[in-house]
């Protein structure tokens, strides 16, 4: 559809296409989804393992069963027959596998989910054992059964009928374990290293994560969100008043450092689109950059622990009525204005031939703090003040002197004060905001 339209308007379509991928895919990001094929990897190197150590049994099980093997060539059996009569135990071995299997496998999702019942998880994950998950484990049984009997059962139906009788009838047999079995062995314990070593590395990474330096503060800091009907709050004026209102509420409290609201928290999305800068000519929509923005109040940076680099901070007195300015982060002002003071510097969101948005100056410089998720390619982005814009649905920061959570009660108090009817939720500290967004 869109090469179609390209073609018959060539005009405003010219190198517009399409980028289609899961939606999982877009929302759980590459990393997890890298880290989720590498346990899927590990689960396999542990099959092969138990199937390697399930073949070597079986091997010296068909050792002692030789004469009957032998018997059963000898009145006639096919080796065909032999094999399949070998899979078919190879399968009840693994068939009971994958019944336990399945057992473990629906207890330790119903802990699971139990365990992140209480995150608000998006409505996409919904982990069950299914009919597809038990077709897969139908298919990994047969894979097993082959893994594990059919070297077994091969090297048992392939020896000499009279031989293996006559040393039957000896007191010995002429089928020995042999290379095959120290082979298995060496295979065994050769994959067990192997998995042994990246799950060391993987327990050392999440030890890590506990520790990584995010560049803003986490532990001691509560977040919770906020929401404004639009009946009760029908224009961006009262939806202002009250925003202050609340900040003010909180602000100076036992056990408050500082306060701030923004659209998005650190880690969680940001809003994103066009946007100029001033003395660039852009021929066309497409030909401009796109950057990340996040709508905040005064304090946000220091909330979070994190210093200006260049320039100064909001105040409550960058309005509707005063200059229209922005905070770039260190990403956008190497990106747009390298080798250049990017103070002073005027930029705008929106669309060139639409002749949309507000030119804003740039009055400071911050370091880059995720607007997005943890691996997010392009940090660039930008603020502009919540006295400038309009929100109706805010994330609350707030800065703890002790146990952030301590502040609930608070928290909750104030909001219901401001206006009894608001609704509060997604109640946590800023670490858990991050592993929420990261895994």
């Amino acid at each position: 559809i869109a090469k179609r339209l390209e073609l018959e308007h060539k005009e405003s379509n010219q190198g517009i296409g399409t980028i289609l991928k899961p939606y999982t895919e877009e929302f759980i990001g590459r990393e997890p989804t890298a880290l989720l094929y590498t346990m899927l990897g590990g689960v396999f190197g542990v099959l092969l393992i138990a199937c390697a150590n399930v073949a070597n049994l079986l091997l010296a099980r068909a050792a002692v069963r030789s004469k009957e093997v032998a018997v059963r060539t000898a009145l006639g059996a096919s080796r065909f027959r032999v094999i399949t009569q070998l899979l078919a135990e190879a399968f009840v071995l693994a068939a009971v596998g994958g019944i336990l299997g399945l057992g473990v496998a629906a207890v330790g999702v119903r802990m699971f989910n139990r365990a992140i019942a209480g995150t608000d998880p998006p409505f996409w994950i919904d982990i069950k054992v299914d009919p597809a998950v038990m077709l897969f484990v139908l298919g990994l049984t047969l894979v097993a059964t082959l893994l594990a009997g059919l070297v077994p059962a091969l090297r048992a139906s392939d020896g000499n009928v009279s031989e293996v009788l006559k040393d039957e009838a000896r007191g010995s047999s002429s089928f020995r374990l042999g290379r095959l079995s120290r082979a298995l062995v060496v295979a065994e314990v050769a994959l067990s290293c192997g998995l042994l070593v990246p799950a060391g590395l993987m327990i050392k990474s999440v030890t890590k994560l506990k520790t990584t330096d995010y560049g803003f503060a986490t532990t001691d800091v509560f977040t919770a969100r906020v929401g404004l009907f639009e009946a009760a709050y029908p224009d961006s004026l009262s939806r202002l008043r009250l925003w202050e209102d609340l900040v003010r509420r909180l602000d100076g409290k036992p056990g408050v450092q500082s306060v701030a609201l923004t659209t998005n928290l650190p880690t969680s999305g940001s809003g994103d689109g066009p946007i100029a800068i001033e003395g660039v000519a852009y021929a066309t929509d497409r030909d401009q950059p796109n950057t990340r923005m996040n709508i905040i109040t005064p304090a946000y940076f220091r909330t979070f622990g994190v210093e200006l680099r260049q320039g100064r901070d909001f105040t409550w007195g960058d309005d509707a009525n005063n200059l229209q300015v922005a905070i770039v982060n260190e990403s956008f002002a190497r990106a747009h204005f390298p080798a250049q003071d990017p103070l002073g510097k005027r930029i705008r969101m929106g669309r060139v031939e639409r002749n949309e948005g507000t030119w804003r100056t740039i009055v400071g410089v911050v370091p880059d703090m995720w607007l997005e998720a943890l691996d997010d390619d392009d940090p660039a982005g930008m603020y502009i003040p919540l006295a400038q814009t309009d929100a109706r649905f805010l994330s609350v920061a707030v800065r703890a002197q002790g146990d952030a959570m301590a502040l609930t009660s608070l928290v909750r108090d104030q909001v219901a004060a401001a206006d009894p009817a608001l609704p509060i939720y997604f109640v946590r500290r800023m670490d858990e905001v991050i592993r929420l967004n990261g895994w």
